[in-house]
């Protein structure tokens, strides 16, 4: 496992990301955003690394969903997490959605 740095804001570098994938990287995983700072990573670029280096993407989108508008067709995401509270009035805590095959 490798834990990327982060800029003074919280960011990951898309290069960090690029420089830190291994031949047998098979998974990435970011948080879309922090709550406690209002980082928001830049998915779309670190999805695109990842997906053309052949790993699969995912992101923690929890803090972000139901603030922000989230088109899983279109970022190249292959799993995402959200609460399903963040959408609507529901008794369920959470989910994990697979996005591509």
């Amino acid at each position: 496992m490798s834990r990327l740095p982060v800029n003074a804001q919280g960011r990951v570098d898309p290069l960090d990301l690029q420089a830190a994938l291994q031949p047998n990287t098979v998974l990435v995983s970011v948080i879309y955003g922090q709550s406690e700072v209002g980082t928001l990573q830049p998915i779309e670029a670190l999805g695109q690394i990842a997906q053309a280096h052949g790993a699969l993407f995912h992101t923690d989108a929890v803090q972000v969903a139901g603030r922000l508008p989230i088109n899983l067709q279109q970022l190249p995401v292959d799993c995402c997490r959200f609460r399903v509270t963040s959408f609507m009035e529901c008794r369920v805590r959470g989910r994990f959605i697979s996005v591509r095959e």
